[in-house]
């Protein structure tokens, strides 16, 4: 008797411990799929925001890196009767303005383009010393021959003198 109030029992709660299993199991895999497809869109979503503004950050870098090419920032800042040193601290000073401004966009863009472009910034700060003013047996920077050169080409398309040497 013992043994079949036993079997009976066994009978009712095993039935309902397997469907009480299987509803948790299914259950607990929906709602794991829709989390799965909630983050899965709310990505999406981001990603649709920020596609714009890394891909106009990138813009940006490549503009900065075309304006602090020394060839390209000479044009605006070079003035008439600007001596060598005059030119030089304007030159490395634009280069830094122009950095100062575009230095936001590094949360746009990846960690290592981020830092080729300040490795590209400061080639240019230690490059435009060395290409365009040369120097002395001192380390000041003087006039060089490619930085006369390019002074007389401009001289040649603008017609005019635009360096005096101290």
């Amino acid at each position: 008797m013992n043994f079949d109030n036993l079997t009976t029992a066994l009978l009712i709660i095993a039935p309902t411990f397997i469907v009480a299993g299987g509803m948790y199991m299914l259950i607990k895999n929906m709602l794991e799929r829709d989390y799965r497809l909630k983050l899965l869109d709310a990505r999406r979503l981001i990603q649709k925001d920020m596609l714009p503004l890394k891909l106009q950050a990138v813009e940006r870098m490549v503009v900065f890196l075309e304006r602090i090419q020394p060839e390209n920032i000479l044009f605006r800042i070079l003035q008439p009767g600007m001596n060598v040193r005059d030119l030089q601290v304007d030159l490395l000073a634009a280069i830094r303005q122009e950095y100062e401004h575009n230095v936001s966009q590094q949360v746009y863009v990846s960690v290592q383009s981020w830092s080729l472009i300040t490795k590209a910034k400061h080639n240019c700060n230690s490059k435009s010393c060395r290409r365009f003013f040369g120097q002395d047996r001192k380390g000041n920077c003087a006039e060089s021959n490619y930085f006369a050169t390019f002074i007389s080409r401009q001289q040649f398309c603008r017609g005019g003198n635009f360096i005096t040497q101290e």
